[in-house]
């Protein structure tokens, strides 16, 4: 029961209304057959604690969604709301222990046996010894020594651990909100103020005393959410505001060969249009001090956005640092510093992969390889990697392990008996890019409902990667909404269910629509490839119109 300083919501209160009036009855000696209207209530509890803890996971999903696109700003929520988590599941498992124990005792069965219980299947439904035994126990006091006095301390820490992680300001109303009081004051019937343990479990018979955990079982949820929405109160997982400006830059591609330009665009996280930003850039240095911007080379830009250009000179890693050069809102100069570093190698190379210069792990990398001998007598090797064919024609699958290590890939051949080596070319091993989520062509933003739910999930084509890698989505998760009506669907293929599409129809405009947890089946050059894929990190957001 709820003390007089702890509102509740409608939900609770319904629940509440109906847990009342069965206990009354009973406690009038009404027909047994009252006895099986608790099976409504205990039924009615389970599923609405069940569809409490869809919503509820819907939420940490938008979470870690968030926290991955923005983890500087999110990630301090994110972590209290992973706190969150973990006190929820400890205080739950510990009364869904305390009810299979109690049914277990009452039915003369192993814990075992009993698990999984409603109230429905227990056989001893006005059975009242054994709650009060189980629960209030007995002391010379008269003081509650049974499994209540577990049940209470544990509700006391974990109201503890959610107001910990509100703002001091905010704490007394947030305490009088998520309810689960058990300091009262209670009384029974004739006015005597009484504890929570015996406002709750003395007398009381087992299908009411298992009503009340899966009730208190749905308060702890209830409580988890308002937390959980304290938390997310700034933040959404698909509108967030930047905190900073960091320059970016975005290279082309990392390996050039000399005669051709290094290639790489400059721009600034959350680009303004509107802005036409210079760049100031100096070769062969690795932090760049202002002092330094009349020595540097000066590039305009247009449109929030600079393309840089430099020319392929001189053998292997080339760094360079700068500055990009905006106005702020006051119209002062602000400078945002970047540095980067590109490899330069020979157009001349012996070796060289056909599909590109390096190495995919996970992939069957297919390398040419020549020398001024007769085919059959070339030999490759380097790194350690496993090396497949002959003839100048090789294939290469380095492992995972290898991701971010360069190699040096050597020729040799057999001549006159002995082995001659000809050099060796370094090979980078790369990952396979990340699968970048999207509903038909959209990635964010807003749109109306017509194009998400008429569009397929599916992830785009990259063009710029040289293998034909292609990603088939089998499946995936969507939560539309926020807060308490926010609704979560699950489909396999890679189209909107019948029940999403019905969910997204009947959200508010504006409502967030979050699309995660999606599987997906690789395939390169038409061929099945095991590249592995943390599912974690698939996911696209927008809002509906």
């Amino acid at each position: 029961m709820a003390s007089a300083n702890c509102p509740e919501t409608p939900r609770q209160r319904m629940i509440g209304m109906m847990y009342l009036v069965l206990t009354a009855m009973l406690a009038l000696n009404v027909s047994k057959d009252i006895l099986d209207a608790f099976i409504v209530v205990d039924e009615t509890l389970i599923k609405t604690n069940e569809n409490f803890e869809r919503k509820v996971e819907g939420s940490y999903a938008q979470f870690g969604f968030a926290n991955a696109n923005e983890p500087g700003k999110v990630g301090p929520f994110y972590k209290k709301a992973l706190e969150v988590k973990e006190h929820t599941k400890k205080i739950i498992d510990l009364f869904n222990q305390a009810k299979w124990e109690l049914i277990s005792l009452s039915e003369k069965k192993t814990i075992e046996e009993v698990t999984g219980f409603t109230v429905r299947e227990i056989m001893n439904k006005d059975d009242y010894s054994t709650p009060t035994n189980y629960f209030i126990g007995a002391s010379a006091s008269g003081e509650a020594v049974g499994k209540a006095k577990e049940l209470k301390e544990a509700i006391i820490e974990y109201r503890k651990s959610l107001l910990d992680l509100v703002d001091e300001k905010e704490r007394k109303a947030f305490d009088e909100k998520i309810g689960l009081d058990v300091v009262g004051p209670f009384y029974d019937a004739g006015g005597k103020e009484v504890t929570w343990e015996y406002n709750s479990f003395y007398g009381s018979i087992m299908a009411a005393s298992v009503t009340l955990l899966n009730k208190t079982i749905g308060e702890i949820r209830n409580a988890e959410f308002d937390i959980l929405s304290y938390l997310m109160r700034a933040i959404t997982a698909g509108d967030f505001t930047f905190d900073r400006i960091e320059a970016k830059v975005i290279p082309n591609s990392r390996i050039v060969f000399t005669g051709t330009e290094f290639e790489a665009d400059i721009i600034v996280a959350a680009v303004d249009t509107r802005t036409q930003p210079e760049v100031y850039f100096k070769m062969g240095i690795e932090e760049p001090t202002q002092d330094m911007i009349p020595s540097m080379t000066k590039v305009e830009g247009d449109s929030g956005m600079v393309k840089l250009r430099i020319p392929a000179a001189g053998i292997g890693e080339q760094k360079f640092a700068g500055f990009i050069k905006l106005k702020n809102p006051d119209g002062e100069d602000t400078f945002y510093p970047f540095h980067e570093s590109y490899s330069v190698a020979k157009s001349s190379a012996t070796v060289a992969a056909d599909k590109m210069n390096v190495f995919y792990a996970e992939l069957d990398n297919s390398v040419s390889a020549s020398a001024p001998v007769p085919p059959d007598k070339i030999r490759i090797s380097g790194g350690g990697l496993a090396f497949r064919g002959s003839g100048g024609k090789y294939t290469v699958t380095p492992p995972t392990s290898m991701i971010g290590k360069t190699v040096n890939v050597t020729i040799s051949a057999e001549i006159d008996g002995k082995s001659q080596s000809f050099g060796g070319t370094p090979f980078r091993i790369m990952k396979v890019p990340d699968p970048r989520i999207a509903i038909g062509n959209i990635r964010g933003g807003r749109r109306s409902k017509a194009e998400i739910v008429n569009s397929p999930i599916v992830v785009p084509k990259d063009e710029s990667f040289a293998y034909d890698l292609n990603w088939r989505v089998t499946g995936f998760t969507m939560t539309v909404g926020s807060g308490r009506s926010a609704k979560t669907a699950s489909t396999g293929g890679n189209r909107f269910s019948g029940e999403m599409q019905g969910y997204i129809n009947a959200a508010e405009p504006g409502s967030p629509l979050i699309v995660y947890d999606v599987k997906v089946t690789p395939s390169v050059d038409g061929k099945s490839v095991n590249v592995r894929v943390n599912p974690d990190d698939l996911g696209v957001s927008v809002r509906l119109k």
